[in-house]
């Protein structure tokens, strides 16, 4: 979810958009006729959701080669996948 306030000054107004990346849909409250601002900050809110998808769902993959990696230095012992895998769930 994303919320923007758009306030043209010499004009005094102010407009707000409320948008749910993932459902594809935009409020727009108080709009102005320029909406390609609105068509613009849509968009751009769309590929900021679509990053952070694709960062977040390497996230349980680092921290399992992480955890890997910490128990190997600390203890010497090498720790399978499966193993740190099902230590990085368990922490969750």
């Amino acid at each position: 979810m994303y919320f923007h306030q758009r306030f043209i000054p010499g004009l005094a107004i102010a407009s707000y958009m409320v948008g749910d990346e993932k459902a594809k849909q935009v409020a727009v409250i108080d709009p102005t006729r320029d909406v390609d601002e609105y068509i613009r900050i849509a968009e751009a809110e769309a590929s900021i959701a679509q990053t952070r998808d694709a960062a977040m769902s390497n996230v349980g993959v680092i921290a399992s080669d992480t955890a890997r990696a910490m128990v190997e230095r600390l203890t010497g012992k090498t720790v399978t996948a499966a193993e740190a895998d099902a230590a990085v769930k368990g922490a969750a």
